[in-house]
């Protein structure tokens, strides 16, 4: 029940059935039926539509036999269930069946249907998700094979469901008019994914390009059935403060839409109300709420409808925390014995002690300030910038820097653009339980919903009227998120009154029990993290090289083969063992690009080494030969071996090509960190060269910079992707204002820079990302992990690659070379140490 298979939604849904929680009877087709339906040119073909019917007879019969649900007329949901968590992103179709149910009500007469206590289902849903179009566009595709991966019950393949039992299933028991209404339904929660949000989306997070979604069939549960029915969302706690009390909002004779998406013009009431109003329900949410924190072990985010008093769970999922919050929640676990600290450390973003967000504001010197609105905090954080109201034209681009966007409502469907452009936002509709403060608080921007009558947003747009203050376009304003706070001009952010404290006892935490690497902040799940950091500790134990860079190749080991170029370590008195391995690396098609290892190394990593020894006549010169030069200044084995400080040679197996001037052009090299930025992944790239040390010198003009952000709630998935692109690989030499904010802000994903930056160099970078990002973070290779590793016991925290590419880009190779950061400690250590002790005053 992964969500690669039925998606997070699925995934939750399941194991809130498995608790024996209240859930509403449901089948789920699978990711595999998502290929399947797309490899079929978008149909759902004639077997895989007998099944889903079928299961459509054996729902409705399971809410029949149900004493809690109203099953008359028999509605249900169809649902998306993506693998990674896109809020407002798809569709999601309640009342499926409405319009039998209707006809069956107006038949029966208007009093007789009000008698029933039938909900007022309103079937407007469909023309927002293109029903009809979709009804009108689908087609069904015949003679696809259906027995491969057709998973309709709660994610499994239905093995035991032969032909003849088949047969036996009469799916005329359902109207056919009510299997078309779900068949169309399906294709129009599939469909959506096609949406250029959703495609854009998944460009800036190089997610597959054609990721597979799931979709949930679910019998209906009411909040608008009547007064004693709801709709709402909670928060297994606080998630701006992280207080122990389960929080959220909801709104009475509504349906989950009303609550999530902005549209509703009444104000979601907080979930504190209902303790009054429902006692009873309430008790119920807590208790439940108590229940989720402690099986998941992170806060939830839990959607629930409430029909006729009983409470009903359609979504759980783990929930981004602002950084106090996060801090708070992990001292209530140790605090309850429920963690220690070494278990808070690996369960807690630890990168809320360098970014903790949580902090109070004061007017800076010489600028007036005043409180224009307060509202509801839906996303914490401080922006500070000028005001721009929502444009008419969503495609316009780019925004001022730092700009706070005041609307009446934001989609994610409509305006993921400006979510991505803007620092902060405000809006007149909305609350913390919509999917556009859950992707806000994913992205880290502060959100206030301000409730406020007196608010006009003129449409002309030059200015905003915050009841007797009038704010033009363009003036600058401080949006706090985690109070609600609304201000005209700038204000200074100052340290909050007892968060150093907190600050230092989760720090003294880490240093005891966690590794300083920030690799760390990632908290990658991974079932092979303790072998790793074990191989490494057992090879520190049991060094057998004098040298530190000969260790270093040695852990260089550890890397999955495919994904290194080779290096072997020896004695540096051992020449037949050297001369051998130098052989057997050219019978085997390799380069040999031999170096030193020195136990002083005044030089760094800049010590003597060759490169492009390729013949058997070339290693014996190489070895024997005290004029030996090369294809560099460096010389030959003679040479160095008069150097006492020498201790191991390291024999590189490089790939064909290499050093050689004619290939330059195709070579590139590469770092991967997360250095200067903790929260971010930095692949730093340079092509055309084949010499990492000239990326140590490189102007910005040479270089590419992709940061990517960690996604926190899909550890396993990567974030968005944000390229920077040097002015070298510009093909225009005045690229305007529009590539000038894209390359300063890197707000662009690679798919929007085609056309302005060369074609090959674009290429590569956006492989090397995803080589990165799909495969070197995945399972064997565990990169977080083994940064780490390699980090926490030996001070190592950037892997440096080499690579080629073909004339159209493709990538030829990408693999380690070496890794870094040790001895440039050392040497940083060492000369401070000097200038310390100097005595001269400069210090």
């Amino acid at each position: 029940m992964t969500s690669d298979l039925v998606g997070g939604k699925g995934a939750g849904l399941a194991k809130l059935n498995q608790m024996g929680l209240p859930v509403p009877p449901a089948f789920i087709l699978t990711t595999h039926v998502y290929n399947r339906w797309m490899d079929a040119d978008f149909a759902i073909d004639d077997d895989l539509r007998t099944l889903i019917a079928e299961w459509l007879v054996k729902l409705k019969s399971q809410a029949n036999t149900s004493n809690s649900l109203n099953t008359e007329p028999f509605v249900v949901s169809v649902r998306s269930s993506p693998p990674v968590s896109m809020p407002g992103m798809l569709s999601s179709i309640l009342n499926v069946g409405a319009a039998q149910g209707a006809a069956q009500g107006a038949a029966q007469g208007a009093a007789q249907g009000a008698a029933q206590g039938l909900p007022k289902l309103e079937h407007d849903l469909f023309d927002r998700q293109h029903f009809t179009d979709v009804l009108r566009s689908r087609r069904t595709a015949s003679n696809v094979d259906t027995t491969q991966n057709v998973a309709v019950r709660s994610g499994q393949v239905d093995e035991d469901l032969d032909a003849s039992s088949r047969k036996t299933l009469r799916v005329t028991r359902l109207e056919q008019a009510f299997i078309d209404e779900v068949m169309t339904c399906i294709d129009t929660v599939f469909r959506s994914s096609t949406r250029m949000n959703v495609v854009e989306f998944s460009n800036q997070r190089l997610l597959d390009e054609r990721m597979p979604i799931a979709a949930i069939v679910q019998v209906m549960v009411c909040g608008n059935r009547s007064d004693e029915s709801a709709s709402g969302v909670l928060w297994t706690r606080d998630v701006q403060t992280g207080e122990e009390s389960c929080t959220g909002t909801y709104l009475v004779n509504a349906q989950g839409p009303q609550v999530v998406s902005s549209m509703d013009t009444r104000a979601p009431r907080p979930l504190f109300e209902m303790r009054v109003d429902w006692p009873d329900v309430y008790e119920t949410l807590s208790r439940i709420a108590g229940r989720l924190e402690a099986t998941f072990e992170r806060v939830q985010e839990v959607e629930f409808t409430v029909d006729q008093q009983r409470v009903w769970l359609l979504q759980t999922r783990d929930v981004s925390l602002s950084p106090l919050a996060s801090l708070r929640y992990a001292y209530s676990k140790v605090d309850s014995g429920e963690w220690t600290p070494a278990q808070a450390v690996l369960r807690t973003r630890s990168d809320i002690v360098p970014c903790l967000a949580s902090r109070m504001v004061s007017p800076a010197l010489g600028s007036p300030t005043s409180v224009l609105a307060e509202g509801v905090p839906a996303s914490g954080g401080i922006a500070i910038g000028p005001l721009v109201t929502k444009p008419d034209d969503i495609s316009y681009f780019p925004m001022p820097e730092n700009a706070v966007l005041i609307a009446d409502y934001i989609s994610p469907q409509d305006d993921f653009d400006l979510m991505n452009a803007c620092a902060g936002f405000v809006s007149i509709r909305g609350g913390p339980g919509t999917h556009t403060a859950s992707l806000l608080r994913k992205l880290g921007k502060p959100y206030v919903v301000i409730l406020d009558g007196g608010i006009s947003l003129p449409r002309s747009g030059s200015f905003v009227q915050f009841g007797p203050n009038k704010v033009h376009e363009g003036e600058t304003v401080t949006l706090v998120g985690n109070r609600g706070e609304l201000f005209r001009g700038e204000l200074e952010e100052l340290d909050g009154a007892g968060v150093q404290e907190q600050v230092e006892r989760f720090a003294d935490w880490v240093r005891s029990h966690g590794s300083l690497s920030s690799w760390q902040v990632f908290n990658y799940p991974s079932q092979n993290a303790h072998e790793i950091r074990n191989t490494v500790g057992s090879i520190l134990a049991h060094r057998v090289w004098k040298s530190d860079k000969a260790l270093i190749a040695g852990l260089l080991g550890l890397v999955p083969e495919e994904w290194r170029i080779k290096q072997e370590v020896f004695s540096v008195g051992d020449h037949d063992a050297i001369r051998s391995a130098m052989l057997a690396g050219i019978e085997a098609g390799f380069w040999i690009g031999p170096k030193v290892c020195r136990v002083a190394s005044p030089h760094l990593g800049n010590g003597p080494w060759q490169t492009g020894i390729k013949t058997a006549d070339e290693v014996d010169a190489f070895l024997y030969d005290p004029t030996y030069v090369g294809r560099g200044p460096h010389g030959g084995y003679v040479d160095w071996r008069r150097d006492p400080a020498l201790t191991e040679i390291v024999v590189v197996f490089d790939p064909p090509g290499k050093g050689e001037p004619e290939f330059n052009a195709q070579h590139f090299v590469c770092t991967l960190s997360c250095v200067s930025s903790p929260a971010q992944l930095q692949i730093t790239l340079m092509l055309g060269t084949s010499r990492l040390r000239s990326l140590e010198s490189a102007s910005p003009r040479e270089v590419i910079l992709i940061r990517v952000e960690p996604d926190y709630l899909h550890p396993q998935y990567l974030g968005l992707v944000r390229p920077i692109v040097g002015s070298d690989y510009w093909t225009s030499p005045t690229p305007g204002r529009l590539a000038e904010v894209a390359m300063s802000r890197g707000d662009w994903s690679f798919s929007r820079l085609r056309g302005l930056v060369d074609d090959r160099s674009l290429t590569i970078a956006e492989q090397v990302t995803r080589i990165v990002t799909k495969i070197l973070w995945r399972d064997p290779f565990d990169l977080p992990h083994y940064m780490i590793a390699l980090d926490d016991e030996f001070a190592l925290d950037t892997l440096e690659f080499q690579g080629r590419a073909d004339e159209g880009g493709g990538i030829v190779f990408f693999r380690v070379f070496d890794a870094k950061g040790h001895e440039e400690q050392v040497f940083v250590d060492n000369n401070w140490s000097s200038i310390a002790n100097r005595g001269d005053g400069r210090a």
